[in-house]
């Protein structure tokens, strides 16, 4: 598990957040759909040819919960992480 993986398992037991962990073959058919849906062609980082205009937020400004549309339901949180798919 990466530093990445390992600080986000820890926020979310401080959090009492539940997390579901993906295997690898359905993290890649979610990262895959999500590419198709917000990103345009096939750039070195995804962040670079968004399909649609984003926002950027301020976190020391706002929290999570205040520009997430609903605290209700699944949210996938996809962490940039060295060598291989993201899982979480």
């Amino acid at each position: 598990m990466s530093e990445v993986e390992v600080r986000i398992e820890e926020a979310a037991i401080r959090l009492g957040l539940e997390l579901e962990r993906l295997g690898n073959v359905t993290a890649a058919k979610v990262v895959g759909q999500l590419r198709e849906r917000y990103v345009r062609g096939n750039p070195r980082a995804w962040w670079l040819d968004l399909a649609v205009p984003c926002t950027k937020y301020d976190s020391s400004n706002l929290s999570l919960s205040s520009v997430l549309p609903s605290m209700e339901g699944r949210t996938f949180l996809i962490p940039e992480i060295d060598g291989g798919t993201p899982r979480l």
